[in-house]
């Protein structure tokens, strides 16, 4: 059955990349796009990719219709709380593109985000949206949180080890590297090609975090902890994550730990 879905916040480059997906997705009618910003503009205009793809236009946000199976929030950090409550209200569907649902704890978003979390009645209620860990949950889930970049990264490769209780889980080194779209549609002196070329910039040394977001994805009733250093390079998209664990046992084989990765993975 083909699902009816609208994006809150298409202008940038999540939302783009959900509108080229959902265009493309045999049972999805994607009915509307917002930015208040470019509202009465093409698609197009801001996504030049999608000119052969579809002729609609953005709309306001007060014109995306409730009347869908689910709306994809794809605004920036910090700001789709208030829009999660009011969806609450109106019992919509809805997946977060955000970090402000990803956290279980509510003490940790000003240590994490430098920000108090202003529905935290809320956060119980989204489910981690990485279906490699969470697949079962996701089956029937109102609210979604969709995981970050490069916990992503960290998280799918360390699983099985973490599952199969290969590695020291208190003793976790990953360091990523990062193309220049992670830093968002809006230029800064950081993310501008021409000072990024021919450079590796430490972004996160210490504290990224994105650090607690993988923790507790990895957690699930166990303690771990994790050291993430993350870089930027001259790439414009994509993420390399190397991490370093310790194994539990030293007499595990490769085929033990290649086996653990088929098992999950297949």
């Amino acid at each position: 059955m083909t699902k009816r879905i609208a994006i809150i916040g298409g202008s940038g480059y999540i939302g783009g990349e959900l509108i080229r997906i959902l265009l493309a997705h045999e049972s999805v009618e994607l009915i509307s796009v917002s930015s208040d910003r470019y509202a009465g503009k093409p698609l197009s205009r801001i996504h030049p990719n999608l000119r052969s793809q579809t002729d609609m236009q953005f709309v306001p946000r007060s014109k995306v219709d409730d009347d869908c199976d689910l709306i994809f929030l794809s605004v920036p950090h910090g700001t789709s709380q208030e829009l999660v409550k009011s969806y609450h209200e109106r019992n919509i569907k809805l997946i977060d593109m955000s970090a402000d649902f990803r956290l279980k704890n509510r003490e940790l978003y000003p240590e994490w985000y430098g920000w108090e979390h202003t529905c935290p009645e809320l956060l119980e209620l989204f489910i981690y949206g990485l279906p490699e860990l969470y697949r079962g949950d996701l089956t029937g889930a109102t609210f979604v949180a969709g995981p970050g970049c490069v916990a992503t990264s960290a998280i799918l490769p360390l699983w099985p080890l973490i599952k199969n209780d290969l590695i020291e889980a208190e003793h976790i080194i990953v360091d990523s590297k990062i193309g220049s779209s992670a830093a968002g549609f809006e230029p800064s002196l950081s993310s501008h090609h021409p000072e990024r070329s021919g450079a590796v910039r430490p972004y996160s040394p210490t504290m990224h975090r994105h650090t607690a977001e993988i923790e507790q994805a990895l957690g699930r009733g166990r303690p771990v902890t994790l050291s993430l250093s993350v870089h930027a390079i001259e790439m414009v998209r994509g993420i390399a994550s190397t991490a370093h664990v310790f194994l539990k046992d030293s007499g595990v084989d490769q085929k033990t730990i290649w086996g653990a990765y088929r098992e999950e993975y297949g």
